[in-house]
This record gives C-alpha cells, sequence and structure tokens, in this order.
C-alpha cells in the first residue's frame, strides 16, 4: 500500500519479480534504480540494449518497449553480486577499495 492505495496484488514472487512500479519494486527488497534510454531490440524477446549511467547494458522488459524510450532499470543487489578481480596482481572485491 501507498498512501491508502494498493499499487499491486499477486503471489509474493511475482510482485518481487515483476513489480507494477518503481513504489512497489523499492518496498518489496533492496533495489538500486537507473534511469536509462533504449537503445535497441537486442534479438530475444523482451531484451533491449539500454543506455544508462554504466554504459550500455542488455535488460528484460515484460512490455514492448521502443527506440529513444526512457526506461528505469532495477537491479537487485542478490542479483549481481560483487566479483572478485585482480588488478596489478591484488585481488579485490569490484566496488570496493
Amino acid at each position: 500500500m501507498n498512501r491508502g492505495r494498493i499499487e499491486q496484488i499477486g503471489a509474493p514472487r511475482e510482485i518481487y519479480e515483476r513489480p507494477a512500479n518503481q513504489f512497489v519494486a523499492d518496498f518489496v527488497g533492496s533495489t538500486n534504480f537507473l534511469d536509462g534510454t533504449v537503445s535497441a531490440a537486442d534479438g530475444a524477446d523482451g531484451f533491449y540494449r539500454v543506455r544508462c549511467e554504466l554504459g550500455e547494458v542488455k535488460a528484460h522488459a515484460h512490455e514492448t518497449l521502443k527506440p529513444a524510450e526512457k526506461v528505469v532499470l532495477s537491479v537487485r543487489p542478490e542479483e549481481h553480486p560483487p566479483q572478485r578481480i585482480t588488478p596489478a596482481g591484488r585481488e579485490r572485491l569490484a566496488g570496493h577499495r
């Protein structure tokens, strides 16, 4: 609920994996939001190339998108855990100093 209004009704997994809007996505778990712009469809159904502050990324949408359309990407931390990298022979976690 958001200010007394029901935002989405459904099974817990459905709400978590396919939130109706940004409020629901944030309400049901940790997520990071990135503003982006659709570059083009990326071959497979529902996949698109999206330009955002990280560069161009491949993203999935449940609805049809058009080039130049503005979108908000939701990135959940458990879907993209830090990866080990070894710059100059030192092991560390990406994103950590």
